[in-house]
C-alpha cells in the first residue's frame, strides 16, 4: 500500500473562477490507497479516489466515469487520457481502465496531477515567491512559426512584455530572459532563471500546425520521471532538475491554463507533459505556454490585436496570482 498525507483539500486551481471552496477533507486521517498492478504499472480504483478525497458521488456510466462534490466535478471515458476538472483538460498518462468491474486510475497520475492540482497548499516542495520570470521564445535568428500575420518571436515579446505589465501592477518583480529580437540559447535561459531567488517561470510561445484547422490554447508542464511526455509519446526513466518541482509545476499550469481559456473562450487543447529543455534545466517552478495557432487564421488575426494580447496578458497575470495564493493557504 502507498500512504499520503491526511486528506485535508486545499483550494482547487482548476475552478474557472479560481479560490473560492474546497472540497471537505475525508473522514479518514491515515487512509492508504490501495494498489493493484496490472501490466507491471501501478493503479487504484475510482472507489478508492473517490473516498480519499471525500466525493459524495462517484459513478460509471456507460463510458464516463465521474467524481462530484459540491464545488468539484472530475470527468472522463474509460479507454481516454482525457480527464476534465471543473472543464479544465488534463492529458493523463495512463487512460482511465476498467479492470474486473473497477475503474482503475494509475498512481502517477493521482500523485503526480490530481493531487497537487486539487490539493496545492498541501505541495511540500511549494514557497512563497515575489519574482516572475518570463521568457518569450525564440527571437533573433530563431524567428519560431511563421504565421499568416507575422512571426512567432515576435508575438511572444508582445505578449511577453503585456503579461511582465499585468504582473508589475498585481506587485510583482518581473525579469525576462529578453526584451528584444534578439537570439539566446535554451541553456541559457534556463540558466538565468535557476540564478534567481524565490521566482517562478514562465516561457511564452506561439503555437503552428501543417493542420490549418488547429487552433486553441495548450500548457506544457514538464513530464515527470518514468512519464510518457504528451507530444511524442516518448517514455524517459531520467530524473530531470525540473521534476524536483513536478507538483508546483502542474499546479501552475493549472492556474494559468484554467485563466486563460476561460478569459479568451479558446479551444482548451488541454494541459500537457513534455520535456522542452527549457523546461526541463529550470530548477524553479515552470511551465511553458502555447498561446494560440498563428498558422490558423482566424486565430492568427486575433493573435495580431492589441485588444486580444491585453486580455491573454491579464489571465495568465491572474494565474500566477492565484497559483501563489493556493500554494501559501495552509
Amino acid at each position: 500500500m502507498s500512504r499520503l498525507s491526511s486528506p485535508q483539500l486545499g483550494l482547487p486551481l482548476a475552478i474557472a473562477l479560481a479560490l473560492l471552496s474546497v472540497l471537505p477533507p475525508s473522514q479518514a486521517q491515515d487512509f492508504e490507497w490501495k494498489i493493484i498492478q496490472k501490466d507491471k504499472r501501478e493503479f487504484v480504483s475510482g472507489k478508492n479516489v473517490a473516498r480519499f478525497y471525500g466525493f459524495p458521488k462517484y459513478g460509471l456510466a456507460g463510458q464516463e466515469v465521474v467524481f462530484r462534490s459540491q464545488s468539484i466535478l472530475i470527468q472522463g471515458q474509460l479507454e481516454s487520457k482525457d480527464l476534465y476538472i471543473n472543464g479544465v483538460r488534463f492529458i493523463l498518462n495512463d487512460a482511465l481502465q476498467l479492470h474486473q468491474g473497477k475503474v482503475l486510475l494509475s498512481k502517477l497520475d493521482l500523485l503526480k496531477l490530481i493531487n497537487p492540482v486539487l490539493r496545492p497548499n498541501l505541495i511540500r516542495t511549494a514557497t512563497p515567491f515575489n519574482t516572475v520570470i518570463i521568457d518569450p521564445g525564440h527571437g533573433g535568428k530563431d524567428k519560431g512559426a511563421i504565421g499568416y500575420y507575422g512571426l512567432e518571436k515576435d508575438y511572444n515579446l508582445s505578449l511577453s512584455l503585456a503579461v511582465g505589465k499585468e504582473l508589475q501592477r498585481l506587485g510583482f518583480k518581473v525579469l525576462y530572459t529578453r526584451t528584444k529580437d534578439i537570439f539566446i540559447d535554451l541553456e541559457g535561459r534556463a540558466e538565468y532563471a535557476n540564478q534567481q531567488d524565490n521566482a517562478i517561470f514562465l516561457s511564452i510561445h506561439h503555437n503552428a500546425s501543417s493542420r490549418k484547422a488547429a487552433r486553441g490554447i495548450e500548457t506544457f508542464a514538464l513530464a515527470p520521471q518514468g512519464a510518457s511526455s504528451t507530444n511524442t509519446g516518448r517514455l524517459d526513466l531520467k530524473k530531470h532538475k525540473g521534476n524536483q518541482r513536478d507538483s508546483e509545476n502542474i499546479a501552475l499550469a493549472t492556474a494559468i491554463h484554467s485563466q486563460a481559456t476561460r478569459r479568451t473562450q479558446a479551444e482548451d487543447r488541454g494541459i500537457k507533459r513534455a520535456r522542452f529543455s527549457v523546461i526541463r534545466n529550470v530548477e524553479i517552478p515552470g511551465i511553458l505556454f502555447e498561446a494560440g495557432f498563428l498558422t490558423n487564421q482566424a486565430e492568427a488575426k486575433k493573435v495580431h490585436t492589441s485588444a486580444y494580447r491585453a486580455q491573454l496578458a491579464a489571465a495568465i497575470a491572474q494565474g500566477v496570482l492565484n497559483f501563489r495564493a493556493a500554494i501559501t493557504s495552509r
